[in-house]
């Protein structure tokens, strides 16, 4: 990592791009940022990420360096030596650091106008990326290091179908280019649909800097990206057709690759490979019993996964396990069963994120969590490594929640010693019971048929699937934790330009689905049926009647549900 790093910053073109597709937890992140902060004359850095945890996590870093340098706080780890480094070299340059963080602001104004048919809000905010600019704009000359935050999600397209990326193009002026170097960083850039919309802004951004002869770089960074061969590729795809559709690919790895976009310098890197010597793969039916209910389903799928970690997971005293479920409901229930069984037990959702601390400096012997742990979170635990991993397979869509496992598989680090050790994966496959109204059913169409055989043919179709499924499973697991020779396999979300238009049931939605995430994790029964009467009365308050729609007028309705009945 610091070699390919040293090599792009000695590089004399004014105008560059640096991608780096490293494993998951390499550290492409904090090197960078170590080195800008290391070098000479000013500079402006905008560091966005696909998840708000990630930019949190960014600019406390900055803070504490910064407070330090100004002596408040609590300053810096003395335990990081780089950062020390880091510190030691901007006292003695006595250089000065500006951070500018942005935050959603909610509208306030009670107040509308009428305008036609529609009612306007006299206060709208400015977005995100304005103020950040403004923000910037104004430390201009008073700070030699101005380090802004936002997420990448800010970079849309306006109802009007202006881009929020051209607010950017204020910095690019004379004054500016001659004092600062710009530094431009999309983190995790494949986490959000509008990774390659946003990759194609910062480019225009890059062509402005240069026709004002100042000095800019782009770093890319994201694990799920493995081969350099691709990101040509995906350029050239979305420059023609906008979008690319979710899909795997395997394509060819090579450790590097170096074209032009734009007329603009590429150089893209990756060094592949999963943290450990030696994996063992373990797979498990999970046979559910008959159940009366279908409701019991799941909690007798929770008892049966809970047996089968208690039978497995003996040493967690030295060692911790981590575990991956995408259903928060069974997750939740899963939780309570192995705390009955004497496991210490850490959730992390998307929805309820625990600090970075309490997962490295943790003793919790299991680690819950859905996909949200998947990106950017560092799961190093030295102290109790991550040995053993399992992951719980449902019966979804493999392709669709497939880079998210990858993705899980690949955050169990240790550091440097505890990588010299195995680590199992255990593949769990639940397969649930029939339903005698699956057989009612057929029944009904073949009356004559052997209802025993008839079971028998089903339970044996069933056990092919999961095994054709585990037979996928492995061989793409296997394909990821390979060193990467020949060809890798490059899991790829569906990628399109993002149009933002204002819609307050958009946000009530937001925090419905907030709230409908949390409710299997309260525990104390008052608090759980509040949060419960409040999610039913706000779902109940975003649906309006209408009678009597003229269609024969036109009319423009941007919510995306909308139900027609008979008039």
């Amino acid at each position: 990592m610091g070699k390919e790093l040293d090599e792009f910053f000695s590089k004399t073109q004014d105008v560059k791009v640096l991608c780096l597709l490293h494993s998951a937890g390499s550290g492409k992140t904090t090197q960078t940022r170590n080195r800008i902060l290391m070098q000479e004359g000013k500079h402006i850095v905008l560091y966005m990420a696909t998840r708000k945890v990630l930019v949190d996590r960014e600019y406390k870093r900055l803070k504490d360096l910064r407070d330090a340098l100004e002596g408040n706080g609590k300053g810096i780890d003395p335990r990081d030596n780089e950062y020390i480094k880091v510190f030691e070299y901007l006292k003695n340059s006595n250089k000065s650091i500006g951070l500018v963080y942005e935050k959603r602001q909610d509208s306030k104004s009670k107040y509308v106008e009428n305008i036609g048919d529609t009612y306007r809000n006299l206060s709208a905010n400015s977005g995100i990326l304005k103020r950040t600019v403004e923000q910037i704009l104004n430390l201009i000359g008073k700070k030699d290091i101005i380090w802004a935050f936002c997420t990448q999600q800010a970079l849309v397209e306006s109802q009007y179908g202006k881009a929020t990326s051209e607010h950017l193009k204020k910095l690019a002026s004379r004054r500016i280019t001659d004092q600062y170097t710009f530094h431009i960083i999309l983190d995790e850039f494949l986490g959000h649909s509008n990774g390659l919309y946003a990759i194609e802004q910062m480019f225009d951004f890059l062509e402005k800097v240069k026709e004002k002869g100042g000095r800019a770089n782009l770093y890319l960074f994201d694990a799920n990206g493995y081969s350099p061969a691709i990101l040509k590729k995906l350029l050239e795809e979305y420059g023609e057709f906008k979008v690319v559709p979710k899909s795997l690919v395997i394509a060819d790895f090579k450790e590097e690759e170096d074209f032009k976009h734009k007329d603009i310098e590429v150089s893209v890197r990756a060094k592949h490979g999963y943290p450990s010597p030696k994996i063992i793969v373990k797979r498990k039916f999970l046979f559910v019993d008959e159940v009366k209910k279908f409701e019991e389903v799941k909690e007798e799928l929770a008892n049966r996964i809970a047996g089968y970690i208690k039978h497995t997971f003996k040493d967690k005293h030295s060692q911790t396990a981590f575990l991956f479920l995408q259903s928060k409901e069974l997750l939740a229930m899963l939780k309570t069963r192995l705390e009955d069984e004497g496991f210490s037990c850490l959730v992390a959702t998307a929805d309820s994120r625990k600090s970075q601390d309490r997962i490295n400096q943790g003793n919790e012997d299991i680690i819950l969590s859905t996909s949200a742990l998947s990106r950017g979170i560092d799961l190093s635990r030295p102290h109790k490594p991550i040995n053993k991993i399992y992951a719980i397979i449902m019966d979804f869509g493999i392709e669709s929640n497939l880079v998210e496992m990858i993705q899980a598989i690949s955050r169990a680090r240790g550091d440097e010693e505890t990588e010299k050790n195995p680590k199992e994966l255990h593949l769990v496959y639940p397969i649930h019971p029939q339903w005698d109204s699956l057989i009612e059913r057929i029944l009904e169409y073949e009356p004559k048929a052997d209802e025993q055989i008839l079971r028998l043919m089903i339970t044996k179709h069933t056990l092919n699937q999961k095994l054709l499924l585990d037979k996928v499973v492995f061989g793409i697991v296997e394909q990821f934790v390979k060193s990467g020779k020949e060809k890798v396999l490059v899991p790829l979300p569906t990628q399109y330009a993002t149009r933002y238009i204002p819609n307050e049931v958009a946000n009530i939605e937001g925090f419905l689905s907030f709230l409908e995430n949390i409710i299997p994790f309260v525990e104390d029964k008052e608090k759980k049926e509040k949060v419960e009467k409040l999610y039913n009365t706000l779902l109940s308050a975003i649906f309006v009647s209408a009678v009597q729609i003229d269609f024969k007028k036109e009319f423009e309705y941007y919510h995306p549900y909308i139900l027609f009945e008979k008039q």
